[in-house]
């Protein structure tokens, strides 16, 4: 628990330097590092999380030795394609469930990074996210986590109306969670014009 108090503490540290004092350079190098200690922390944390147990469970389950579409067929209403791809290719190189959360978080922290990067104060963002998205969300529930951060990404494209990007990032976090799925009703208004057909497609 106190890496986790003393991690919020040097996120505030950094955020109050970097409001004050601009410093491109050291910004990058403190980010790229601090970023890749989270990937660690997060990524081979140990039965930590809100289906921690489950994912395990399933994890322990696969059968590395049948073809992937027995796998798929036999696992396809627990887990999303992505998901399952990712626990396989770490199940046949004979490695931990850990690594599957290691490679997850590797995938969250990059598109958290490329979202937070637009704002002028890189880790009062991550000072925001840290507590509810990072601890709570990510570390608690992963396939959820993952689908929320090409969420995010698919905001970006959405705010600079790019319409294939849009919709690739939300099959991405599809194959990650079925629930990203809701927000593809966005691209009815990515040219920012409201109408009545437009509100009834929503509802």
């Amino acid at each position: 628990m106190p890496i986790y108090v003393y991690s919020y503490f040097f996120i505030i540290i950094f955020s109050i330097y970097f409001h004050n004092n601009k410093n491109n350079i050291l910004e990058k190098v403190l980010w790229l590092n601090f970023t890749l200690f989270l990937v660690f922390l997060i990524g081979f944390r140990h039965n930590i999380g809100g289906d921690w147990w489950v994912y395990e469970q399933n994890y322990d389950l696969i059968d590395k030795n049948k073809s992937f579409l027995e796998i798929v067929n036999k696992y396809k209403f627990k887990s999303e394609l992505g998901f399952l791809i990712i626990s396989l290719i770490v199940k046949k190189i004979n490695l931990s469930f850990h690594y599957v959360n290691f490679i997850l978080s590797i995938i969250f922290f990059i598109n958290l990074s490329i979202f937070i990067n637009k704002f002028k104060n890189k880790f009062l963002c991550l000072l925001i996210c840290f507590p509810i998205i990072i601890l709570i969300f990510h570390a608690g529930f992963i396939r959820q986590s993952i689908a929320f951060s090409f969420f995010l990404l698919s905001l970006n494209s959405f705010l600079k109306k790019r319409n294939i990007s849009f919709i690739l990032y939300i099959f991405l976090g599809f194959i990650f969670h079925s629930s990203i799925i809701v927000f593809l009703f966005l691209l009815l208004f990515i040219d920012q014009k409201l109408n009545i057909a437009k509100i009834f497609l929503t509802l």
